[in-house]
């Protein structure tokens, strides 16, 4: 989804099925040119890819306007502190699961842990 908050109000969404690329996937390289500046920054996890099969749009009225005051530096001062290596563990450690619960990107070995929540049913 996408949402103009300057000018005029839009809002854009985007439907389809997506696909995770790792980082440590072969296939991620030829992406990573798409993105300016990332290819420096051992942050970056995975790209997502979306083949869209519906574009929808509505007026967006009720989004609010807001200014784009500056670029937040918290995420190269935190990798620069923790180094390659040490976002990778805290990835790792800390991102296995979604906030909902759900498998997200997977350890090294390329499959998603198994996400258990006590308020979900299995």
């Amino acid at each position: 989804m996408f949402c103009a908050f300057d000018r005029t109000p839009k809002i854009v969404r985007l439907h389809g099925r997506g696909r995770i690329i790792r980082y440590d996937s072969p296939e991620f390289a030829k992406w990573m040119p798409l993105f300016d500046g990332v290819a420096d920054s051992p942050a970056y996890r995975a790209v997502v890819v979306v083949d869209v099969t519906r574009v929808s749009d509505s007026c967006g009225f009720g989004v609010p306007l807001m200014e784009m005051r500056d670029e937040r530096h918290v995420l190269v001062a935190h990798v620069e502190r923790k180094g390659a290596d040490g976002i990778r563990d805290y990835q790792r450690q800390r991102n296995a699961t979604s906030i909902d619960g759900l498998p997200a990107l997977g350890d090294d070995s390329g499959s998603a842990r198994a996400a258990t929540r006590p308020d979900r049913a299995p």
